[in-house]
C-alpha cells in the first residue's frame, strides 16, 4: 500500500490527507466527500451516483446550493448538460437487488413473499420469519414491491439498468492468464472469472488449458500464461528452472503444512547420525522436490558434502525423475545410474520415472525403504497420514516399523510419537507463482492485488452477506481443483514476515544454491575429454 501511494502520488494529491490518501470524513458518505473534493479542493471531475449529485447540489428541492450552477454533467459523447437538466446523461446504470424465482411459480410466490416480509416476526411461533427476512433482504436493507405489478423476466429487469456486458468495454490492462490442468479445473476457473467480473474485480481472469504442472510452468516462463497455483513441492523447480516467483502465498490449515522427515527402518542399527548416510541406499519422492532439497540443506548444516555433488553422495537409491529434463536445474550433468537402482519401474528409456500424485510419491518412497532395500527415506510426514487427525496413518503403514533421524541428529523411535521438532524442514503447502521478471511491475501488482481481492470476496471468510455464493477454496464437482485442498486463504508477499511457515519455506529455498559442486563434475568432464582423445587417436591411426 505504501509503495503504491509513493508510485502514484498524483492519485492522492487532492485528498485531505495526502500521506494517507483519504478524505477527512465526518460520515461514511464517500460520494459526498468526492463532491466536496470537486467543489472545495480544486477538483475538475467527480464520478459519483446521480442521486448524490441531486442531494449535494439541492436539485430536488430547487435550492441549488454549493454553487450548483457552476457545474455541468460530462456525457460519454464528450458533450455537457446543465446541472438542472431533467434527464441528465449517465455513464452507467445498476438496477436494485431483486428476489428471483422460477417463472412458473413467480406470480403465486410474489404474494407469499410480500406477506412474509410484512409479517411481525415477534409474534410467538413465527421466529422463522425473522430468519427468512434476513436471508432475503438482509439486516440493513430497505425493500419495495407493488402487489399489482406482474413479475417480469429477469433479463428484462437487468436490461433496464443498462449494465455493461462482461468484456464489452475496452480494457486498459492485460488479462490474467491462468493455466489450468484438466477439464474440471478449467471449468472452475471460468466460474471464478465470471464471479470476479460480477464483483467488478479487475484485471479479468482468462482461463487457459495446460497439460501438466511442468507444462504450465514452462508456458508461464515463455509468457504464454501468467499464473498457476502449485504445491511448494515444485517451488524449487519453479524458481531454479523456470525463473518464476511467488505472486501470493496460500495460507493453510494447521495440519496442512509439509513436514519432511528422514525415516529409517526400526531394525537398522547402522545409521545413528547423518554422517553415517554416505554411500547408503536412499529413497526420495521426486528429484529436486522438498525431500531432496531438505536433504541438501541438512547435509550443508553438517558439512557432509564438501566438494561432492548431492547426486553422488548416496549409493544405490531411488530418486524418481532424476533423468527427466523437466526436473533438472542448473544444467546438472553428474547424475549416476545408481540414483535409479532401487526404483521398481526402471527401464532403459526412463530409468526412474515419476508416478502418481504427491501422496502416492511419498508413500512409494516409504515402500522403497521397507520393501526395496532402502536404508533411509526423505518423505513428507503429512502425506503418510489419512484424515485430519495428525497421528492417524494410512492403513498400509505400520508406524512401529520405522524410526526417524531428527534434524538435531538424534533418533526418534516410531512414527506415531515423533515430535514436530524432529522434521528436517516444514512450511506452507502451496503458492501461486508467476514470472519473476515482472515482480515489481504494474502488471504483477495488478495480479497480486486481484488475488487478494478474490480472497476477500470468495475466500473462506468472505466479506458481505452474499459470501456463500461462490467459495474459491471449496471443492468443485467433488474435486480439489484450482487451489490446493489445504488452502484457506491468500497471503500478500509483503506480509510474509508475520507467517513463520512462509519464512521457513523461503529459508529452505534460499539455502539450496546453484553453486557448482566439484570433484564429481570434473570427473564427468574428464571422462568426456578422454573419450574424445581416444576417438581422435583411433581416427588418426585409421589413416596411417
Amino acid at each position: 500500500d505504501k509503495r503504491l501511494k509513493g508510485l502514484y502520488q498524483n492519485l492522492c494529491s487532492l485528498c485531505d490527507s495526502k500521506s494517507k490518501c483519504t478524505y477527512n470524513l465526518d460520515s461514511s458518505n464517500s460520494p459526498e466527500a468526492a463532491l466536496k473534493c470537486l467543489t472545495r479542493n480544486s477538483g475538475e471531475v467527480a464520478y459519483v451516483p446521480l442521486e448524490q449529485v441531486k442531494k449535494y447540489f439541492g436539485l430536488k428541492d430547487r435550492t441549488f446550493k454549493n454553487n450548483a450552477n457552476d457545474y455541468v454533467y460530462l456525457c460519454k459523447n464528450q458533450t455537457t448538460m446543465e446541472i438542472s437538466a431533467e434527464n441528465p446523461c449517465v455513464w452507467g446504470r445498476q438496477p436494485w437487488n431483486v428476489i428471483v424465482s422460477r417463472s412458473d411459480i413467480a406470480t403465486e410466490l410474489k404474494q407469499l413473499v410480500a406477506n412474509w416480509l410484512t409479517a411481525d416476526a415477534r409474534v410467538p411461533g413465527t421466529a422463522w420469519l425473522e430468519h427468512l427476512q434476513t436471508l432475503l433482504i438482509g439486516s440493513n436493507k430497505m425493500y419495495s414491491f407493488d402487489r399489482k405489478e406482474l413479475p417480469s423476466a429477469l433479463r428484462d429487469y437487468v436490461d433496464r439498468g443498462g449494465v455493461d456486458v462482461k468484456g464489452s468495454t475496452a480494457e486498459c490492462r492485460n488479462k490474467v492468464r491462468w493455466c489450468t490442468i484438466g477439464a474440471i479445473e478449467h471449468e472452475k476457473c471460468n466460474w471464478l472469472s465470471l464471479a470476479a467480473a460480477s464483483y467488478g474485480l479487475k484485471p479479468i481472469i482468462s482461463c487457459h488449458r495446460g497439460h501438466t504442472v511442468h507444462n504450465c510452468l514452462n508456458r508461464i516462463s515463455e509468457n504464454k500464461e501468467d499464473v498457476i497455483s502449485i504445491y511448494t513441492e515444485y517451488g524449487h523447480i519453479a524458481r531454479s528452472k523456470y525463473n518464476l516467483s511467488t505472486v501470493v502465498f496460500e495460507d493453510n490449515t494447521l495440519d496442512g503444512y509439509y513436514q519432511i522427515m528422514a525415516v529409517l527402518k526400526a531394525e537398522n542399527t547402522n545409521i545413528r547420525t547423518f554422517r553415517d548416510l554416505r554411500n547408503k541406499k536412499a529413497c526420495f519422492p521426486e528429484y529436486n522436490g522438498l525431500g531432496w532439497i531438505s536433504f541438501i540443506n541438512i547435509a550443508k548444516k553438517y558439512n557432509l558434502l564438501g566438494n561432492t555433488c548431492p547426486e553422488n553422495f548416496f549409493g544405490s537409491s531411488c530418486v524418481p525423475g532424476a533423468f527427466k529434463s523437466n526436473l533438472e536445474v542448473y544444467g546438472t550433468s553428474a547424475r549416476p545410474s545408481s540414483m535409479c537402482a532401487l526404483c521398481p519401474q526402471s527401464n532403459s528409456s526412463d530409468p526412474c520415472p515419476t508416478y502418481g500424485n504427491l501422496v502416492q510419491k511419498n508413500r512409494q518412497a516409504l515402500k522403497c525403504l521397507s520393501e526395496n532395500g532402502g536404508d533411509i527415506a526423505f518423505v513428507n510426514f503429512k502425506a503418510l497420514l489419512s484424515g485430519v487427525d495428525v497421528k492417524t496413518f494410512d492403513e498400509t503403514i505400520n508406524p512401529s516399523l520405522f524410526n526417524v533421524l531428527c534434524r538435531n541428529g538424534t533418533i526418534a523411535v516410531g512414527l506415531a510419537t515423533v515430535d514436530d521438532n524432529c522434521a528436517l524442514a516444514e512450511g506452507i503447502n502451496a503458492e501461486v507463482v508467476g514470472r519473476a521478471d515482472f515482480k515489481k511491475t504494474v502488471d504483477n501488482t495488478d495480479i497480486s492485488e486481484l488475488f487478494l481481492e478474490l480472497n476477500k470476496a470468495f475466500g473462506t471468510v468472505a466479506i458481505g452477506e452474499d459470501n456463500n455464493i461462490f467459495k474459491m477454496f471449496d471443492p468443485f464437482k467433488n474435486e480439489e481443483v484450482l487451489f490446493k485442498d489445504t488452502s484457506i486463504g491468500l497471503v500478500d508477499i509483503e506480509e510474509n514476515k508475520y507467517y513463520d511457515q512462509i519464512n521457513l519455506y523461503q529459508s529452505l529455498l534460499s539455502n539450496v544454491t546453484d553453486s557448482q559442486c566439484k570433484g564429481d563434475a570434473h570427473r564427468v568432464i574428464f571422462a568426456r575429454l578422454s573419450l574424445l582423445i581416444t576417438f581422435c587417436a583411433v581416427f588418426i591411426n585409421s589413416f596411417m
